[in-house]
């Protein structure tokens, strides 16, 4: 029975050896959220974040969660400006880096006040509640001044929550690739391929410039607008399958999603969502990789240069020349 259980903790003891109590990944990732966060503020009306409707009032919607944040606690103060005012100083500060430990649970609680009370949030805006909250817990074993300081490992007793709530974000934003694939399938202009050229149709999203007028022409051709849809939907199939598979594996999800992510920026917009998608799967790449793993490898590329310089031709003589 012993020799059992030790089979079963003896990976997960050696991973919580190899993880980083401190990691710049995380700061990338965070950095890249607090980014999208702090560009909705700073290139959107306020105003326009808060409509009212037939049901509510025009302000914040201060159901659960967001009760405890800024703009319910703060919009008596004298309106949007307090509260607002306030998450772009707490977004600045998780920007700079500093005191990650302790800015981690800052940066929770200005997305509790911020996604949930806006009338009109996004996709990026609802994924970035759970994710911050999990990223706090990460960072609670995370000692260091900055989080652009270089990786440390081990020396906190909150290693173990952070290993958890890591993995925990590595299987939700996995499973939320997956599931958005698969709920595609289920909808027939996604099955038929013709979702994308009715994107670019929509009144809300539709294609944004420079770049709609070439996607616009791409979608009005049947096999390109049939490739956009069903490669939308197999790259969302492999980012999931790439963060649960093997460690080296998880580089190619990340880069998929920011090739996706980028796409999308070019034909529709919606850059929060986008630098929130990336940031999530950066920061879903395993509580064990580190940030140099994730770039992309140069060594075939840099071997090739290294052999044409070699083995370069003289341009007075034809004859090759070897250094």
């Amino acid at each position: 029975m012993r020799k059992l259980v030790h089979g079963l903790t003896l990976p997960i003891e050696r991973s919580l050896a190899c993880m980083p109590s401190g990691s710049r990944k995380i700061a990338v990732a965070r950095s890249l959220i607090a980014l999208a966060q702090l560009s909705v503020l700073l290139l959107t009306e306020w105003d326009a974040l808060f409509v009212s409707s037939s049901d509510k009032d025009f302000g914040p919607s201060c159901d659960g969660v967001a009760r405890i944040g800024a703009y319910c606690m703060m919009y008596s103060w004298g309106g949007l400006t307090v509260p607002t005012l306030v998450v772009i100083a707490s977004l600045l500060l998780v920007l700079s880096g500093y005191f990650p430990r302790y800015t981690g649970l800052l940066h929770a609680w200005v997305t509790l006040s911020f996604a949930p009370a806006i009338s009109l949030a996004d996709g990026g805006e609802s994924i970035s509640q759970v994710l911050v909250l999990l990223l706090a817990l990460v960072l609670l074993s995370d000692g260091r001044k900055n989080h652009w300081m270089p990786d440390e490992v081990g020396g906190s007793k909150l290693l173990p929550l952070s290993w958890v709530a890591a993995h925990l974000i590595r299987f939700q934003i996995a499973w939320l690739y997956l599931n958005s694939a698969i709920e595609k399938t289920a909808v027939p202009e996604w099955r038929d391929g013709s979702a994308v050229y009715f994107i670019t149709l929509d009144p809300m999203f539709g294609t944004a410039p420079p770049f709609g007028p070439l996607f616009d022409f791409a979608v009005d051709i049947p096999f390109l607008s049939l490739m956009m849809t069903w490669g939308t939907i197999a790259v969302e199939m492999s980012i999931a399958f790439f963060l649960v598979g093997p460690r080296r594996s998880r580089r190619f999800g990340v880069w998929l999603s920011v090739c996706l992510h980028i796409l999308i920026i070019a034909m529709i917009g919606l850059w929060s969502f986008a630098f929130i998608m990336i940031g999530a799967v950066i920061a879903a790449s395993g509580p064990t990789v580190v940030l140099k793993e994730l770039r992309p490898k140069m060594a075939g590329f840099r071997s090739q240069v290294s052999f044409l310089e070699e083995h370069e031709v003289s341009d007075d003589h034809g004859v090759a020349r070897t250094h």
